[in-house]
């Protein structure tokens, strides 16, 4: 489900979106309530997608979230342009334009991936040969929520962006 008049197209797996819009996951092709938002128990195990940003600019960004849900608060209702639903628990899997990928939950203890380090270009917009991921082209993403026994208390959230054999 996506922003009504807005670009979003779905084929199987895949979810194309376009512009100013944002997208739910539902369990069934019902819009009455976010109970039918896709919910699933991550820790102990991971989330992995595809992400082509190569038209996603610095004055813009993409993201995909894992936030909590309910009719009331945090609800996928349209809110006005800068309002952030209050007590909404959520995590940032990514926002990522061609020049940076960050994470984040709540808001808060960031990761930030860009530029270079040691002198080697590891994340961004250049054709250059030694980049590792280049945001000109589509990468993966996984993130893992680990353990440290199955089911057990969440230890690290671990991200890893691959491209090609980088």
């Amino acid at each position: 489900m996506g922003l009504a008049g807005q670009d979003l197209e779905t084929d199987g797996p895949s979810i194309t979106m376009g512009e100013n819009n944002r997208a739910f996951v539902l369990d069934e092709d019902k819009i009455d309530s976010t109970y039918w938002a896709y919910y699933n128990q991550y820790i102990g195990g991971s989330v992995q997608f595809d992400v082509d940003v190569s038209g996603v600019y610095c004055d813009s960004v993409t993201g995909v979230y894992l936030t909590a849900l309910d009719d009331e608060k945090c609800s996928w209702d349209i809110k006005k342009r800068g309002v952030t639903p209050d007590c909404c628990p959520s995590l940032d899997l990514m926002e990522s334009n061609r020049d940076a990928f960050v994470t984040a939950v709540d808001g808060e203890c960031k990761n930030r991936i860009a530029g270079e380090t040691n002198g080697k270009m590891i994340y961004g917009a250049t054709e250059d040969p030694n980049m590792i991921i280049s945001t000109l082209e589509p990468y993966n993403v996984k993130i893992q929520f680990c353990t440290d026994k199955y089911q057990g208390d969440l230890k690290q959230i671990k991200t890893t962006l691959t491209q090609g054999s980088q």
